[in-house]
């Protein structure tokens, strides 16, 4: 079975956050806006990190594809709890919102894919349903990463062959 990157979720889908710049001198003053996308882009980063620690899966089978799933869920809920923590500049606030949102829904779809898989559906049917419902997600999550310009936060769609 191919590598399932279904973790793109995690930080493309949820643009989760956590750590920030290094400290300004004292008599800088610090852009909040430049201080949430410097946190929002590290944290971008480390979701990325946490995405590629998920072991593929052991075998192509749904028990295998399940495991895989839970995995996977559990760092994205680590980057959605990280973002939920954010608090944005308020010129930001509706796209962070929109990003949260985002970060939630991808869960929810990566949740019900490992329900399925775990009462046996076939892994191709599971996979054939996720695939375009996360790249929709993605599309969505990269033109908010562009409108709050945290690059690190793109993510490329999906590739397990269904959407061709």
């Amino acid at each position: 079975m191919r590598r399932c990157t279904i973790l793109a979720l995690g930080g493309a889908v949820a643009l989760g956050g956590c750590g920030g710049p290094a400290p300004a001198p004292a008599k800088q003053r610090l852009d909040p806006e430049q201080v949430y996308r410097d946190t929002v882009n590290t944290q971008c980063i480390d979701a990325r990190l946490d995405r590629e620690i998920v072991p593929d899966p052991g075998g192509s089978g749904a028990a295998d594809l399940a495991a895989y799933l839970r995995a996977t869920l559990e760092a994205a809920r680590r980057s959605q709890r990280r973002l939920e923590a954010i608090e944005p500049p308020p010129a930001l606030a509706a796209q962070h919102r929109r990003g949260r949102r985002l970060g939630r829904e991808g869960i929810a779809l990566v949740a019900a894919a490992a329900r399925s898989a775990d009462r046996g559906e076939a892994p191709e049917k599971v996979l054939r349903r996720l695939e375009p419902a996360l790249n929709r997600r993605i599309a969505e999550g990269n033109a908010v990463a562009r409108a709050l310009r945290t690059p690190q936060c793109r993510q490329e769609p999906l590739d397990l062959g269904f959407t061709r």
